[in-house]
């Protein structure tokens, strides 16, 4: 489930520029270190098509009322050659980031919404296991590591991003779940 989390601001804010259309004049936001323009609502979009399947009816009525919508995709980049190989058949389809990220450029046009990816890699990719366990296992094991070791890196870096897309945007509502992992 997502959770809204209103954000406060000292600054004023302008007039709208939104015209209530569903035409981004710039779709795929490339890099943070330049301007991102404004936006009524950033969503924080764990996986590549969290956002648009949990969210996309909501995102519409925002559209309608004239908003501008940011969706932010964390877990967005995709795996080496070698982790891709030492991950084994089961999982390729997951691990497929270029097909994934085609299906989500693809969605987030259909939804009418800029978007960014943050471009962070997959719990299984940070720990993937032991190479010689079955990849089910792995898999599995790949999320008990995740939780064990916290990943404060991970962390640090979805938070600092998260603050400059903020700042960037001047958005009055950043819309996420629950967790993050």
């Amino acid at each position: 489930d997502f959770v809204t989390h209103q954000l406060w601001s000292s600054r004023s804010r302008g007039s709208s520029s939104s015209s209530g259309s569903n035409h981004c004049s710039m779709p795929e936001i490339l890099s943070l270190d330049r301007t991102i323009g404004q936006y009524d609502v950033v969503y924080v979009s764990p996986h590549l098509d969290d956002a648009a399947f949990s969210c996309a009816e909501r995102i519409r009525l925002q559209l309608k009322e004239g908003k501008k919508v940011l969706v932010v995709s964390v877990f967005s980049a995709g795996p080496s050659d070698d982790e891709s190989k030492s991950m084994g058949a089961p999982l390729k389809v997951f691990l497929d980031l270029e097909t994934r990220r085609e299906e989500d450029h693809i969605a987030m046009r259909e939804l009418g919404v800029d978007y960014y990816y943050m471009d962070l890699k997959e719990v299984l990719m940070r720990h993937p296991g032991p190479k010689w366990l079955p990849s089910t296992i792995r898999l599995a094991s790949a999320f008990i590591l995740g939780l064990m070791c916290r990943d404060k890196d991970v962390q640090l870096q979805v938070t600092h991003q998260l603050q400059r897309i903020i700042a960037k945007s001047s958005c009055e509502s950043l819309i996420g779940p629950a967790g993050i992992g």
